[in-house]
């Protein structure tokens, strides 16, 4: 029987650690798909981002300010888990691309950046706000609102990231394609509950859990990578000297 949806890695993980139920292995399942979402480039999505002068943070979720790229269309941003890049578009056909940064190196590079004027932003950050909520902010702080009021307008954040695989992970959700060895599940799973129930211990299923890994990412190296030029068109005579 092919494996092929979150009830087959289920089936797998329950059949070779004895005892623990399907909910157990569900959650820890959802936890090991997330992670390899932000941490591989398995699933990818792009947003538009509507900006407001003089609001430096915003905040991830379903709707306005955030759009399906380039459109009046409204998208859930929540679903982000990694900023791969970000371009900031100050009218049609003009673009810059954006620093992907952090709240530290920002600190480090120019302090009290927070208290600095508005303008054209440089940099992308992505960091939590006083509740614990993941929000995107920018350096400078954007200086103008986007005009029309929506993904199609400008100036506005163009965003590509690796995404959450869907809210959850269960039942008959396809595997994302991207994966083509479910060992890199079955594993990240059992040795999450292997270290739960023996102690901190993980045995060799974290070891076969990181060689799993380390095949994707050579699978998806490979398989994104730069195709080599066509060599049938060089010239091949020798060189006259």
């Amino acid at each position: 029987m092919p494996i092929t949806t979150a009830n087959d890695i289920v089936t797998e993980i329950t059949a070779s650690y004895k005892g623990i139920d399907q909910t157990t292995a569900l959650n820890y399942l959802a936890m090991v798909v997330a992670a390899l979402c932000m941490d591989h480039p398995l699933v990818q999505s792009e947003f538009s981002l509507r900006l407001t002068e003089d609001v430096r943070e915003y905040d991830l979720g379903s709707g306005a300010p955030w759009y399906q790229l380039g459109s009046t269309s409204t998208a859930n941003s929540a679903t982000i888990a990694r900023i791969d890049t970000a371009h900031y578009l100050p009218s049609s056909g003009s673009y810059k691309e954006l620093q992907v940064t952090s709240t530290d190196e920002l600190d480090n590079r120019f302090p009290n950046w927070r208290y600095h004027g508005s303008g054209a932003p440089s940099h992308v950050y992505a960091t939590t706000d006083n509740v614990g909520n993941v929000v995107i902010g920018f350096y400078p702080t954007p200086d103008t609102n986007t005009n029309p009021a929506n993904g199609s307008g400008f100036p506005r954040v163009d965003i590509r990231a690796r995404v959450k695989y869907g809210d959850t992970f269960t039942g008959t959700t396809p595997i994302p394609k991207a994966i083509t060895d479910f060992d890199v599940l079955k594993h990240g799973v059992l040795y999450r509950i292997y270290q739960r129930e023996n102690n901190g211990e993980s045995g060799l299923h974290y070891q076969n859990y990181i060689a799993a890994r380390g095949r994707l990412f050579k699978e998806l190296q490979m398989r994104f990578k730069t195709n080599a030029p066509t060599t049938t068109t060089f010239n091949r005579k020798p060189r006259v000297t």
